[in-house]
């Protein structure tokens, strides 16, 4: 599983046994923090920033941590007597990092997303571990634009299945990107008590929703962190649809490990059918419901072994884009890069 966000904490004891090699996607070294420009070095530097920094109006906040935070909910390791158990134990996470300060330019974005599911970028070596699925816990507001959904359709070819957050505006998806382009599965966020979390955007592109934590029933979820604090546990709680998201991808790797032709289309139709009711959707639409892991893992397993590809395919076309893109949809200043 690839997460395209602020990189990782690569020494933390819950997922460090799960990394695979990434990459750092950002160009700007300022909102790198880290010395340099693009990089193999997917380490989060740190994304905290003082008042006014990200524009007029900006609030100052800590690092958030952000990338660690949702790939821990993805594979932090499991039956280890500490710490938190990720949604598939035995998944591997590829840290793509394309958020830093102030949020991430559509240019780093879009490579970034293109490189963590195979695709060629120039001037950075191939991903040797292409993914099967793409976390994207990011987004900022706007229409779907032809280049990104280019990059998303290019993706899918591949072979990665693109799981994309709702976007917390309570707003309708559909003007919000990646979220309100085709072909990714949206996710909306859910509280404990089995509701739409207030935030959470809504609409009938949203596919599912998962646990995301609502800050007026309870504490968000709890997952992977840097505290500011040394003697505390490396946790934290975080709310958004950016948390509810890999619980989606967590979810669509156990069902990979016993179907690895599993496509999009199949594993949405498969995390609806199964999907749990919510106890309340106070908008138009809020997906089919909360998703269930467990009967999503049955219902495929029932379905019998995965058969396996083909061994005569048909003759096919390398999608690899390599094209760089103008402005993006997640720029600097943009609040709402990390969902």
């Amino acid at each position: 599983v690839a997460v395209v966000d602020t990189g990782i904490l690569p020494d933390h004891p819950d997922i460090s046994s799960k990394l695979l090699p990434g990459y750092d996607f950002i160009s700007d070294s300022w909102m790198a923090d880290d010395g340099d420009g693009r990089d193999a070095d997917p380490t989060d530097a740190g994304d905290a920033v003082d008042a006014e920094v990200c524009g007029q109006g900006s609030e100052a906040r800590e690092s958030s941590w952000h990338g660690s935070h949702v790939s821990g909910i993805i594979g932090a390791s499991t039956d280890n007597g500490s710490g938190v158990a990720g949604v598939a134990p035995d998944s591997k996470i590829v840290p793509v990092r394309a958020l830093g300060r102030c949020g991430g330019s559509g240019t780093d974005i879009l490579d970034a997303m293109t490189w963590a599911s195979g695709g060629s970028v120039k001037g950075v070596p191939d991903n040797a571990n292409p993914a099967q699925i793409v976390n994207l816990s990011l987004g900022g507001v706007g229409i779907c634009p032809s280049y990104y959904q280019k990059v998303i359709d290019d993706m899918v070819d591949r072979g990665s299945i693109v799981v994309a957050a709702a976007g917390n505006e309570d707003q309708d998806v559909s003007i919000v990107s990646p979220g309100g382009c085709d072909n990714v599965i949206t996710v909306g966020a859910s509280n404990e008590n089995g509701a739409r979390s207030y935030y959470s955007n809504h609409g009938t592109k949203v596919e599912v929703s998962a646990p995301g934590g609502d800050s007026e029933v309870d504490n968000g979820i709890i997952s992977l962190s840097q505290p500011s604090d040394p003697s505390s546990p490396p946790y934290a709680f975080q709310m958004g649809t950016s948390q509810a998201t890999p619980h989606v991808a967590g979810t669509i790797a156990l069902l990979r490990a016993i179907k690895p032709s599993l496509a999009t289309e199949e594993a949405t139709t498969l995390l609806q059918s199964t999907s749990t009711p919510l106890s309340n959707c106070d908008r138009d639409s809020c997906g089919t419901g909360i998703i269930n892991a467990t009967a999503a893992v049955d219902e495929l397993a029932e379905q019998g072994a995965d058969p396996g590809p083909d061994p005569n395919p048909s003759p096919g076309t390398d999608s690899t884009w390599t094209k760089r893109h103008g402005p993006g949809v997640c720029r600097s200043g943009d609040s709402d890069c990390r969902y």
